[in-house]
Formats: structure tokens, C-alpha cells, sequence
């Protein structure tokens, strides 16, 4: 008895030391944790930061988007404004038919084909056909052209007439053609996909960045 109470020291000593050493067991694990929530932690910030900075990027760019579509859509607009709401096949066919009657085309022939949906236009063809110099069809394109009404001319072929009854200086050919009247599409209202793409933005955030290819 009197032996351990003289050794009892050391027993609390080493009770002691023990405590000790697992409290530095139990901080050393919870530093090791800290470390690792913090690593953790740093990463998430990082990639928050970098989010924050696309997204930054990508209002940057859909504002100067929304600015060009908007141009393009304003030009669309006036481009529409410029058509007339209508085409009169008389009075189509009646300014061909005396055009090329001022410039003495013969044998002349029109007629009017089915009108074509095309956006915010709809496009309307006329054949015509007729007799005549190479010059009096440069004179008539050219007055087509000049007319305060838009027309577009496509497919022209010319057919040579038989020269053995020809004795003038200009030879007589056929020429075919199909021109082309439009006007505006009333019902037509041109989308610029902005309110899509913001609908879009706001619900699932900016799209991700690509990669790019070394």
C-alpha cells in the first residue's frame, strides 16, 4: 500500500500523458478535417467565381446580340414596309404588256401563275413571251428594273429566229422569261428569338463554356 501510494504520481502522470496524447489524436483528426472542408470549400468558391464570371460574359454578349437582332429585325421591317399590301394582276400585266408594246415587242404573251408564300413576302410569277431585238429586251429589263414597284426577272432564254427570213440588221429572237411581283405578308411577324433565349438564361442559368482545342 505504502508502495503504490509513493508511485501514485506516476500513475496520474502517466493518465495524464495518455489524456494528452489522445486529445492531440483527436485535434490532429480534426484539423485533417478542417483542411479537407476547407479544399472543399475553396473549390466550390472557385467555381462560383468562375460561374460568376461567365455569366458576366454571357450578358455581355446577349445584350450585343439582342442589339444586332434587333437591327436585322428592323431592317426586315422596313424591307416589308416597302412592299405594297397587294398585287393587281391587271395592273401587272398591264405595264408589261405596254412596255413592251412602247418598244415594239411582238407576239407578246402573259400569264400570271399561282402566288408563293416565302416569310414575310408572298412572290407572284408571270410568264411572258415575245418577238424582238436583243436591244429592245435591254431597253424592256431595264424599265422593269426602273419602276417605282419591286419586280425581279429570272429565267430569260432566247430562241433564234430563222435568219434566211431576216433581212434587217438586228436579228429577231424569242425570248421567254418569268417575272416575279411581290408584296407584304401581313400576317407576318418576325421573331428574334431573344425572349426564347432569356427564358432560357433564367430558368437554367448561361450555357456552359466550350473548350478549346489545343
Amino acid at each position: 500500500m505504502k508502495k503504490l501510494s509513493q508511485n501514485l504520481h506516476l500513475f496520474i502522470a502517466g493518465l495524464f500523458i495518455v489524456q494528452i496524447y489522445f486529445m492531440y489524436e483527436e485535434y490532429v483528426g480534426q484539423k485533417d478535417q478542417i483542411s479537407s472542408n476547407l479544399s472543399n470549400l475553396r473549390t466550390k468558391i472557385g467555381a462560383a467565381k468562375k460561374k460568376i464570371r461567365e455569366l458576366k460574359v454571357f450578358e455581355a454578349n446577349l445584350e450585343e446580340s439582342k442589339k444586332r437582332v434587333k437591327e436585322v429585325v428592323e431592317k426586315i421591317e422596313l424591307v416589308q414596309k416597302q412592299l405594297p399590301t397587294a398585287i393587281s394582276d391587271t395592273e401587272v400585266l398591264d405595264f408589261i404588256s405596254n412596255e413592251a408594246v412602247n418598244i415594239n415587242v411582238q407576239d407578246t404573251i402573259l400569264q400570271p401563275k399561282e402566288e408563293e408564300l416565302n416569310g414575310f413576302y408572298y412572290a407572284k410569277k408571270y410568264k411572258f413571251e415575245g418577238n424582238g431585238t436583243f436591244l429592245q429586251f435591254a431597253v424592256l429589263f431595264e424599265r422593269i428594273y426602273n419602276t417605282e414597284r419591286l419586280f425581279n426577272i429570272e429565267e430569260v432564254t432566247f430562241d433564234q429566229k430563222n435568219e434566211m427570213s431576216q433581212k434587217g440588221r438586228f436579228h429577231i429572237v424569242n425570248m421567254k422569261t418569268v417575272v416575279e411581283s411581290y408584296r407584304y405578308n401581313t400576317d407576318y411577324k418576325e421573331k428574334s428569338g431573344i425572349e426564347e433565349i432569356e427564358s432560357k438564361y433564367k430558368k437554367n442559368g448561361a450555357p456552359p463554356s466550350k473548350k478549346r482545342k489545343k
